[in-house]
């Protein structure tokens, strides 16, 4: 009964964000369209961030399950990892600054650290498996590697050009990815 009243919120939530814009939409109005109180929301939800954090961690989850045992070399991965993001997040209409908005509100909470590690050393494990076999540098620390992935996707969604992502984090990720090589 809880996971399903949070997800009518969740769902909700995410219509009126996609129908008004996310800057638009107030607590109060949620909850009107939910049929719940105030106090409901912030049981599942702290803060109206709190929302689209938690459709971002969903969106990794998924993603991550899916691309986890895909066996394609660490380029081909990678890419394909971080543009079914890049698209999954482009897919819900809300727009690079409601992007823009949960990437600057998720970074300062504990648990986004936590879930970014994760994928981290997925990545990292995803790279050491490949080192020496896909003409990466034997040298390179994986996580380092993983990393700097990372930090690549993540400056993708602040800085990106909303119309190419894909494309602008091609080229940034080729660009690493021939320094990386031996």
């Amino acid at each position: 009964m809880k996971e399903r009243k949070k997800q009518h919120i969740f769902r909700t939530s995410m219509a009126l964000f996609q129908e008004k814009g996310y800057e638009n939409v107030t607590v109060s109005e949620i909850v009107e369209a939910c049929g719940v109180a105030k106090g409901t929301f912030f049981n599942y939800f702290p803060k109206k961030d709190d929302v689209l954090l938690y459709f971002g961690a969903m969106q990794i989850e998924e993603v991550v399950q899916v691309w986890e045992h895909k066996d394609l070399p660490i380029d081909q991965w990678v890419l394909g990892l971080f543009n079914e993001l890049l698209t999954r997040f482009r897919a819900t209409n809300l727009g690079p600054s409601v992007v823009r908005s949960l990437m600057q509100s998720s970074v300062a909470r504990e648990e986004e650290y936590e879930r970014i590690d994760g994928w981290v050393m997925l990545i990292a494990r995803k790279v050491e498996a490949s080192i020496g076999r896909e003409g990466m540098n034997e040298s390179l620390d994986p996580t380092v590697v993983a990393h700097s992935w990372v930090a690549l996707y993540f400056y993708t969604i602040l800085r990106m050009d909303w119309d190419y992502p894909e494309e602008q984090m091609r080229a940034m990720f080729r660009a690493q990815w021939e320094g990386m090589r031996r």
